[in-house]
């Protein structure tokens, strides 16, 4: 058995992605269901901050970078982690700087200013964290997304959490990223993974929890 402290829940198109923390050795992981399928339904009983004992399945079918993937075979609650942000923060090693730098360097800017990496260089990890070394704008023009300093340039972040997004998140502020499923976006001509922000962690006046 396994504990692991919930860090996030994500949309998908087909219901919810849970992903956790282990509390022995802090590995990153994406909680799938026995049956493997990529997402839980809404009323999947885990929530951020929550510790739970898991008898984890660490053969499930693997396609880099979603390397986190395990399967859930049982649980049972054991309590929450009532300090989530500072536990994080002793435990982790965010990325820092502009979004350029996330993964390892290996991310693209497409033409729209969307981030995604390429099937050309693979990332070891699909999800990881951030201190941004500027505020992270919202703009809700098309959707909840976020924009981030690259470089001289911006890129647009969707924001996949199920919190309310936040106006401003701001810089220094412990972000989780993450990458979507291998997708070929209409008009693009080609598949990524492409850059997202699962959530925040922070002040209670970021509303992050």
């Amino acid at each position: 058995m396994t504990e692991v402290v919930i860090v996030s829940r994500t949309r998908m198109q087909s219901g919810v992605c849970v992903g956790g923390l282990t509390r022995t050795g802090h590995r990153s992981v994406r909680l799938l269901p026995h049956t493997g399928a990529h997402s839980h339904p809404e009323n999947a009983p885990y929530r951020i901050g929550q510790v739970w004992e898991m008898d984890l399945d660490f053969t499930a079918v693997i396609t880099p970078p979603h390397t986190e993937d395990v399967l859930v075979m049982g649980d049972f609650l054991r309590g929450v982690e009532s300090s989530l942000e500072p536990w994080l923060r002793e435990h982790v090693q965010p990325w820092r700087g502009d979004a350029s730098g996330l993964f390892g360097g290996l991310l693209h800017r497409s033409g729209s200013g969307t981030a995604y990496i390429s099937h050309e260089a693979v990332s070891e990890s699909s999800v990881g964290f951030w201190l941004p070394g500027r505020g992270l704008h919202l703009d809700a023009s098309k959707g909840a997304r976020y924009v981030a300093p690259w470089g001289d340039k911006e890129v647009s972040i969707p924001y996949v959490g199920l919190e309310e997004p936040l106006p401003l998140i701001p810089s220094e502020t412990l972000v989780r990223v993450s990458l979507a499923r291998w997708l070929a976006p209409g008009g693009t001509g080609f598949e990524g993974c492409w850059l997202q922000v699962s959530g925040w962690y922070g002040r209670e006046d970021l509303g992050a929890q």
